[in-house]
C-alpha cells in the first residue's frame, strides 16, 4: 500500500503526547488530521497552530457541539471520530487516540493489506468471546473512511437529544448509556458496511482482526479507568489485561 492513501486521524482532546508525536506519523503519512474540542487549551492549541504551519499536510476540526455527558464518555470519543473522519482526504484512514503515541504502525498496515474490507485493530481490551456484541478495541484501527464514515453518520443523525441516549436504526438498537464504546464502535462499523448487522456466528471473524501491541516498536497506551499507562520500550509493556 502506498502510504500517501492512509490519513493518521487523532481525536479527542488535544495532549502533549500525540502532539509531539506527529512528526513521526508525518514522515510516513499521506495526512494528519487532529479532531478535537474548540475549549482545549489554549497552550495546546498553540502548538498545533505552529505544526500545521510548520507541515504542509496536517488538518484539524475544532468541535464546539458536544454531546451528552456520560460517565465515560463514550460519546464524545465518537462524536471526535465522526468529525475528524469527515475531513479525512485518503481512502483508508488509522484511528489513534490523543492521550496515546504509536511508532511504526507498519504491523498494522500489513494486517489490513491481507483485507482491505475489514476492521483492523489492537489487542487492547480485545474481546473475541463477546463477539455478539462486536467487542473491538477502539485504542488503534485502521479501516476505508467511507463504510465508517456511513456508520458514524447514522449514529449520530438518529441519537435522540435527551438523557435516554438510546439509538434506533432499522433493527438495531443501542443503549448508548449502557453499551461499551468498542461495542458501538463495532457495531457502526457494520452498520456503514451492510446497512445492517449481520446475524451470521462468523461476523465477528468475518469483519475484524487485531494485532498484538507488542509488535509496534514504541508505544504509549493508557487505560484511564485504572489511571494505568503502559509504555514500550520503557515499559510496563501491554500483555492484554482485562
Amino acid at each position: 500500500m502506498n502510504k500517501d492513501n492512509i490519513s493518521i486521524l487523532i481525536q479527542g482532546p488535544l495532549n502533549e503526547t500525540s502532539l509531539n508525536n506527529i512528526e513521526e506519523y508525518y514522515k510516513d503519512y499521506g495526512e494528519i488530521v487532529v479532531s478535537h474540542w474548540s475549549d482545549d487549551d489554549v497552550f495546546l492549541r498553540d502548538i498545533l497552530d505552529n505544526l500545521k504551519m510548520k507541515y504542509s499536510h496536517i488538518v484539524s476540526v475544532a468541535t464546539t457541539e458536544k454531546p451528552p455527558i456520560l460517565t465515560d464518555f463514550r460519546l464524545y470519543q465518537l462524536k471526535t471520530m465522526l468529525e475528524g473522519f469527515k475531513i479525512c482526504s485518503k481512502k483508508y484512514v488509522i484511528k489513534t487516540r490523543s492521550d496515546e503515541k504509536w511508532v511504526n504502525l507498519n504491523p498494522l498496515i500489513e494486517k489490513f493489506l491481507k483485507d482491505d474490507t475489514k476492521l483492523i485493530t489492537s489487542n487492547i481490551f480485545w474481546k473475541p468471546a463477546w463477539k455478539d456484541n462486536y467487542h473491538i478495541s477502539d485504542h488503534l484501527m485502521i479501516s476505508k473512511v467511507k463504510p465508517f464514515l456511513k456508520g458514524l453518520n447514522i449514529f449520530f443523525d438518529n441519537l435522540p437529544k435527551s438523557s435516554n441516549m438510546r439509538f434506533y436504526y432499522n433493527i438495531l438498537d443501542i443503549d448508548a448509556v449502557n453499551v461499551a464504546c468498542e461495542s458501538i464502535i463495532g457495531r457502526l462499523f457494520l452498520l456503514g458496511m451492510y446497512q445492517e448487522i449481520p446475524s451470521n456466528d462468523d461476523a465477528f471473524n468475518n469483519n475484524f482482526d487485531c494485532i498484538d501491541v507488542n509488535e509496534i516498536d514504541e508505544y504509549i497506551i493508557r487505560w484511564n479507568g485504572k489511571n494505568r499507562v503502559f509504555e514500550k520500550p520503557l515499559g510496563p509493556l501491554y500483555t492484554g489485561q482485562q
